[in-house]
């Protein structure tokens, strides 16, 4: 299974709603899907802007080095960052995207993550998550994947959560869910907008 290829239609229609001439996304960590957000962000307008946020300078020049050899450093910033506290002004970006990265920070940092991605954003603007889902029946990977997290949480570094319930309590309105799953393990993609008011 293709994860860019099943994410990529997703992307476009975040991006494709949005008016604005000039589009600023933020990518939280850049250990996947950075250059899929630029190229998909090329063919809806030509005045994207992708910045990538990552807490590891290792991960970083990984990336680095893809987007050089990418032909999109125009179009890509990176910076050593925390999701936790984002390092922009209020309103800066269009769009907001992370990939498997929510579920890699603690419960009680989670929403505020959540509600660093509502400040950066403009109003009306999308935020994108893909997580791995607890929502639903319980499942046997489910249940050997929490094992494998409390176990060895050196190697499995994430586990299931409850992505839209989440998005829903940090102030966003969601405006799509599509459920899918990955070796077994079931998967939310959300879709969510910043509404007015207050933050």
């Amino acid at each position: 299974m293709s994860l860019t290829l099943t994410l990529a239609p997703h992307l476009s229609s975040a991006l494709q709603e949005s008016t604005a001439p000039n589009i600023s996304v933020v990518k939280l960590s850049n250990r996947v899907h950075l250059l899929t957000v630029a190229r998909k962000g090329t063919t809806h307008t030509s005045n994207i802007a992708v910045y990538g946020i990552d807490i590891s300078e290792g991960m970083l020049e990984v990336a680095r080095e893809r987007v050089l050899g990418s032909g999109l450093a125009e179009r890509v910033e990176l910076q050593c960052g925390d999701a936790t506290a984002l390092p922009f002004a209020p309103e800066f970006f269009d769009a907001v995207f992370m990939s498997f990265t929510l579920e890699l920070f603690d419960t009680p940092e989670i929403p505020v993550v959540l509600r660093e991605c509502r400040r950066a954003l403009k109003v009306g603007g999308r935020l994108c998550i893909v997580a791995m889902s607890r929502q639903g029946k319980e499942r046997l990977m489910v249940k050997l994947y929490e094992w494998a997290h409390r176990k060895i949480p050196g190697y499995v570094d994430c586990r299931p959560i409850y992505v839209g319930e989440a998005i829903e309590q940090a102030g966003f309105q969601v405006v799509e869910v599509i459920n899918n799953s990955i070796w077994g393990l079931p998967v939310e993609i959300v879709k969510a907008e910043k509404p007015n008011g207050k933050e």
